[in-house]
């Protein structure tokens, strides 16, 4: 199961994209049949081509940005903006905690002595839910204990 943060739309705009280009180069053959003014299309076409280009571009930009955690059989990969990204195995998990400090954010204590750690912030809403859940019942599976700190108490 795979989980992204904000952002998206890259298939529709791909779609827009196709069907932009489709009906330019109609248009660009009907042009040269008909004896319309091909160069006033022509330019038209190089200008739109331009536009969307850059529009490609910053949506390139904004999914290199984000954040995606896919969730596996043998454990978890994160991968953030500017970082390596990182595997973590159920195995090399000591335990879990579900905490709320400024948001709710998930803490996996590594054997290691390390941990990692992801934020709530970083998802929308409805993927934080389902984001959650997985990983409760992917813990219980593995008997990885799960505390719940909420502000100022323990469960």
């Amino acid at each position: 199961m795979k989980f992204t943060t904000r952002g998206g739309g890259i298939a529709i705009g791909g779609a827009i994209l196709f069907a932009l280009v489709h009906v330019g180069l109609k248009l660009s053959a009907e042009s040269l049949q008909h004896g319309w003014v091909p160069t006033a299309l022509s330019i038209g076409l190089i200008i739109v081509a331009l536009i969307l280009s850059g529009l490609v571009h910053v949506m390139r930009q904004r999914q290199a940005g984000r954040e995606t955690i896919e969730i596996g059989r043998r454990g978890f990969l994160v991968t953030q903006p500017d970082t390596v990204p990182l595997a973590v195995s159920w195995r090399a998990m000591k335990s879990a905690d579900l905490e709320q400090k400024e948001c709710w954010q998930w803490r996996f204590v590594l054997k290691t002595g390390g941990d990692v750690t992801l934020r709530e912030d970083a998802f929308t809403r409805e993927q934080w839910k389902k984001l959650s859940s997985e990983l409760q019942r992917k813990l219980k599976a593995k008997n990885i204990p799960v505390r719940v700190v909420g502000a100022g108490r323990t469960a």
